[in-house]
Parts: C-alpha cells; sequence; structure tokens
C-alpha cells in the first residue's frame, strides 16, 4: 500500500509529517576539484623574493647582487668574537670512539701478528691437551669390566631375590647355600677390588682414586688386572713446568 501511494515521501505528506534527513551514505557525493599549481602561487611558503632567473636587465641583477652581498657582510661584522673563534683540531674527522687511537698501517700488522701468535697457541694447547688424554681415566664400563658385573648381578639377583625360593622349590631344589655362596664371593671381591684400587693401585700409579674405586666395585678383580697392565702417570705439575 505504501509503495501504490508513492513510496514514504508521499505517505509523509499525506499526513503532514516532516520527512526526516536524507542519510550521510546517501546523499550525493562531491569530489574536489584537482587543481594543478605548477607555479606555486597557492603555497604559502613559496619563495616572493626577486628571483635571478627573472631579471632579464643586467643593471637590476647586478644590484640585488651587491644587496645581498652588503647584507651578509653587515650580518658578519655584527658577530661577537667568541661566536668567531674556533676551536683547536675541530676540523678533523671525529673517531666513532674517543678513546680509538689512530691506527697505522704498522700498528695494525703487529695487531695482527699478535692474534695470530695467540690463536696458535691455544690451538697447540688444545692439540697437545687432546693428545696426552688418557682414555683409561674414562668412567666406562666396558670388556671384562661389564662381563664380571652382568655376571656379578645375575648371581645376586638370583641368589637373594624374593621369588627365588618359589621357583627353585618348584623344581624340587630347598638348598640354597649353592647359590648363595657364589653371590657372597662375587660380591666380597668386588668391595675388595674397590679398597685396592682406590687405597693401593691408583695413588701408585697417580690415578684417580674415585674412578677406579668405582671401576674397582663394578668390574671386580678385572679392574685391578686392568690397572696394574696401566703405566704410571705423570704428575700434570712436571708437564707445566718443562
Amino acid at each position: 500500500p505504501i509503495m501504490q501511494s508513492g513510496g514514504r515521501p508521499a505517505m509523509y505528506g499525506k499526513l503532514g509529517l516532516t520527512p526526516p534527513p536524507t542519510p550521510e551514505r546517501l546523499r550525493p557525493k562531491s569530489a574536489r576539484k584537482l587543481e594543478i599549481d605548477r607555479e606555486g602561487e597557492s603555497n604559502p611558503k613559496r619563495y616572493t623574493g626577486l628571483k635571478m632567473t627573472s631579471i632579464i636587465d643586467d643593471d637590476a641583477m647586478a644590484q640585488a647582487l651587491e644587496a645581498a652581498n652588503n647584507k651578509k657582510k653587515e650580518e658578519d661584522a655584527l658577530k661577537a668574537p667568541e661566536e668567531e673563534y674556533k676551536i683547536p683540531f675541530s676540523d678533523l674527522p671525529k673517531s666513532r670512539y674517543k678513546m680509538t687511537p689512530d691506527y697505522t698501517p704498522e700498528m695494525i700488522d703487529r695487531e695482527a701478528e699478535s692474534r695470530g701468535r695467540a690463536i696458535s697457541w691455544a690451538r697447540e694447547q688444545r692439540l697437545l691437551k687432546e693428545s696426552k688424554r688418557d682414555d683409561s681415566e674414562k668412567f666406562e664400563i666396558a670388556g671384562s669390566l661389564r662381563i664380571y658385573s652382568s655376571l656379578t648381578l645375575l648371581t645376586t639377583a638370583l641368589a637373594f631375590g624374593k621369588s627365588t625360593p618359589v621357583a627353585l622349590a618348584s623344581i624340587g631344589i630347598t638348598e640354597f647355600d649353592a647359590i648363595q655362596a657364589p653371590a657372597l664371593a662375587l660380591d666380597a671381591a668386588s668391595v675388595g677390588s674397590a679398597l685396592v684400587s682406590f687405597f693401593v693401585l691408583a695413588p701408585s700409579k697417580n690415578r684417580n682414586q674415585v674412578t677406579w674405586g668405582l671401576k674397582g666395585l663394578i668390574g671386580g678383580p678385572a679392574a685391578i688386572l686392568q690397572l696394574r697392565e696401566l703405566e704410571a702417570k705423570e704428575p700434570e705439575g712436571d708437564d707445566d713446568e718443562q
């Protein structure tokens, strides 16, 4: 019915109501006129003085140059003596850091040589230290030590395990002394090897007592045999003095 009556504008007139203003998004858009100012007349900061290139008369150009020179001379005459004072060496190029010396090629060569010698010395010391490194001093359980430790742990677990009596009783074995005696012997040998390695053999050969004590505890007599085959290690202080 509204559209048949002429739409909302017609209905506002028929009902005597004031139509609302048109929304901004529905109003016609107006674009700003683009003006290209090639001469810069609309620029308020434009230079308005006398242009040398626009002077055709040579006399007028000469008068303008003379006036500019006189103005500069007057400004220089008004300067105080403090303003004309120039700090000595102020015209030299400034270095980035205040304490940076003025290096010469000879100084740079000497610095590079000393740095190269220091790097070479550090590399030689590192290689010398690596060459003197004794792998036997590492806490590493391998070979016969690993075999002995595995055998000792297996025998001890079998002899003193809580499930061992039940397992042996199921096959008709009730005596456990035959199994516990070897386990105790292996454990005693491990403890004795640790004490001998820590207090006797390692100090006599200048070896690490803690490392070989643990090796003796884990590897048993195999650690003692391995330690006896090693030569006595020279003290580190002797190498430094040489």
